[in-house]
């Protein structure tokens, strides 16, 4: 019983943090006006960046799922 909670409560605060990343590397760029020397940030390695963490969390999910509920 506890360790189902524990497991759900990590489950979610994974999923709570991974949501907050993923949000943050695909908000709209917002160049300040005042510096145009900052480069733009390449949108799309930050994607692949994010994603490649999100899988991982995914198949530890998965594995830890099975340990638990044989």
């Amino acid at each position: 019983m506890w360790r189902d909670v524990l497991f759900w409560m990590a489950a979610a605060a994974c999923v709570v943090a991974q949501v907050a990343i993923i949000r943050s590397s695909v908000r709209p760029y917002a160049p300040d006006p005042e510096n145009d020397r900052v480069p733009r940030p390449r949108t799309g390695l930050e994607v692949a960046w994010v994603l490649l963490p999100a899988v991982v969390l995914v198949i530890v999910f998965a594995y830890t799922w099975r340990a638990i509920h044989p």
